[in-house]
Formats: C-alpha cells, structure tokens, sequence
C-alpha cells in the first residue's frame, strides 16, 4: 500500500484536476439566443428578422428553423459584406400557421431554440411616432397582426382603429408565449384617450387577450404597455388585432 502522504497527495491532484476542468468549462463561450425580431412572418411572405439580444452572437452566419419552408439568408450591404445579425427570412405558402422554433449558428456552435410564428393575416411593424400620446396614435386596420416592442423608458405604444357597433374584436398579444421578458397590460380607450373602457392582464400565462365588443360605431384606441413599464431589446410582441373566432374555453378539455 502507498504511503499516508502520497495517497493524499495524488487525491488534492486529482481534486484540484476535476476543479480545474469544470472552471475551463463554465468559461468556453455558448452562442446564445435571447431574442428576434420581428419574431414571426406570415405564410407566403418574408420579413427582415434580427437577432436583437443574446450572448456570444459572434460571427453569426446562419437560422436554423424547425420547418424545412422557413429559410433565412443574411442580408449584405451594397459592398457585398454580410451584415451582423440581420437576415431575410421566406415562410414557403405552404407552411401551416404555427409555433415553430429558431436557432442561429455561430462561431461558437449553434444556439438555443426560440420560438417563431408563422401566422396567417398580413404584418405590419409598430412605428415609435405612436407614443407617448393617445393624439399620436399609429393607426391599425383590423384583421391583421402587429409586430413591436418596448423601446427607451417608460414606453407606451397606442394604437387607433375603427369598428362597428357590436362587431367582436380580439386584441391577442404574444409576449410570454414567444419567450418575451414583456408582461403586458392591454386597454381600450375612447377617441379621446380620457375614457377607459376596457383593461385587462394575463390571460394566457402573462399574455393578455381583450375581447373588445364596441359600445358604437367610430374610432377607439388601443393602449399597450409593461405592467412594470420595462423596456428592451427582449421585450417584443405580436399583437393579433382580428375579427375572426376566438376559442375562450372547452368542456371537457380532456378525452
């Protein structure tokens, strides 16, 4: 048997080994997705989509989606040059309107999933001359979807449209559901953006879904923000802004 002291020499070598390579470990770096934008496209359609927050996006030259239809090619400037983080994603028609997942490769390896939907209503991206007054309003047709973010401050984002006197709207706001740090509050007011006449908050997880049935025919406004009014690169959203079928519950909701 070895000695006393070169057993527990060999021990501490073999201790300090085991420390040392899960310390080499924890410091390689991981390409890490946080966040894109805008973090959806309709079927048929291609959006310009950047990777807006994450860790160790270096050398970033490629998406991977979930679904053979959804291809990205990144975006050049005019000499040629890639440029960073920025990419044209094509959603095939074909492509069933669904949650899909993405990842970026770089050069550190190929990053976590985060989620992507291809939708099926025409998009638009929220424009920031819509805040932070009600008169200021960025005004949305009905049936389509909305893509945004909370940007510098205490953002606020209105939103104005038109209705009919009984006609049932959905706002449907995709925050939580698309990995968003947004926890959103969805309001309607009346033209003047002095009268509330409808709020509501978590819904679906922390995603809120107003149900807005108008009192009369005119204009309303749609106000939207951070319960805790946060803002960042990480905070998108898709708003559904829709007239069609809502599902609010089955029974029994299992068989």
């Amino acid at each position: 048997m070895l000695p006393r002291s070169v057993r527990m020499s060999l021990l501490l070598v073999g201790v300090s080994g085991i420390l040392a390579g899960e310390m080499l470990q924890a410091q390689l770096p991981q390409t890490r997705l946080h966040a894109v934008f805008p973090a959806g496209c309709q079927a048929g359609q291609s959006a310009e989509v950047r990777l807006t927050a994450g860790e160790d996006l270096e050398e970033i030259s490629g998406l991977l989606f979930s679904h053979p239809g959804i291809t990205a090619v990144q975006k050049q400037n005019e000499q040629g040059q890639p440029l960073e983080n920025l990419f044209q994603v094509s959603v095939n028609a074909d492509v069933p309107v669904g949650l899909y997942e993405v990842r970026c490769q770089g050069l550190f390896g190929t990053s976590n999933p985060r989620r992507f939907v291809v939708g099926g209503r025409p998009e638009v991206l929220e424009t920031e001359t819509n805040d932070p007054a009600p008169a200021k309003a960025m005004p949305i047709e009905l049936n389509t979807v909305v893509n945004g973010r909370m940007d510098g401050g205490t953002d606020i984002d209105w939103f104005q449209f038109s209705a009919r006197q009984g006609q049932a709207i959905t706002f449907d706001l995709w925050g939580e559901r698309l990995d968003s740090r947004l926890d959103a509050t969805l309001a309607v007011f009346d033209a003047t953006g002095r009268r509330q006449l409808q709020v509501v908050r978590d819904t679906v997880g922390n995603d809120p879904v107003l149900i807005f049935t108008p009192p009369a025919d005119g204009t309303y406004l749609l106000k939207l923000h951070d319960h805790l009014f946060r803002n960042g690169n990480d905070y998108g959203y898709r708003l559904e802004a829709h007239t069609g079928p809502h599902i609010v519950a089955v029974h029994p909701a299992a068989g």
